[in-house]
């Protein structure tokens, strides 16, 4: 596992104030990534039977957006392919958006809201332009535990979710 990379404090304030600008009046929340990056996730994420999860993020001068969407089934969510773009307005120019945890931040909300519903699988199909992303998805998809088939086909079977109860000689974990 990487070690997050922290900016300096200074870049971290601006940022963070720029954020927090953007999402005045909005119901827009302040998070961060494994990677220590600000972050703002919307609040409001279902409606009915669809997902929709956003994220913005900052490079200091403008804002970038990242998202999830989905739609729940009977006992299953179908996920489009996770929206974490490069390109003019996705992302800033010359920096590529991964390896910054933004489609980290992504699936664990929806892997929660799965939970929040009693959903048991996740699946989808995988959509990429280059052997480069094409690489870079199958290790994130593999990072869940996601199969994949040669098709693109994605599937996800998720099992009883866990929480770390004490860390009293050892470590105890009680199903949720």
């Amino acid at each position: 596992m990487r070690k997050p990379k922290f900016d300096s404090r200074l870049t971290a304030y601006l940022k963070r104030k720029k954020l927090l600008r953007f999402a005045k009046g909005t119901d827009l929340k302040l998070a961060s990534t494994k990677y220590a990056e600000w972050i703002l996730m919307n609040q409001n994420r279902s409606t009915g039977d669809t997902l929709r999860i956003e994220l913005f993020y900052t490079d200091g001068y403008g804002i970038y957006s990242s998202y999830l969407t989905g739609v729940f089934e009977k006992d299953a969510l179908m996920i489009g392919d996770v929206g974490v773009l490069e390109g003019d307005g996705h992302s800033p120019k010359g920096k590529p958006p991964f390896g910054k945890g933004y489609g980290t931040a992504l699936m664990t909300i929806a892997i929660d809201e799965c939970y929040k519903r009693d959903i048991s699988k996740i699946y989808g199909k995988r959509k990429f332009q280059s052997p480069d992303q094409n690489q870079r998805q199958l290790g994130y998809y593999k990072s869940y535990g996601f199969e994949i088939d040669p098709q693109g086909r994605i599937f996800l079977e998720l099992g009883p979710r866990y929480h770390l109860e004490s860390h009293d000689n050892g470590r105890t974990y009680v199903e949720v």
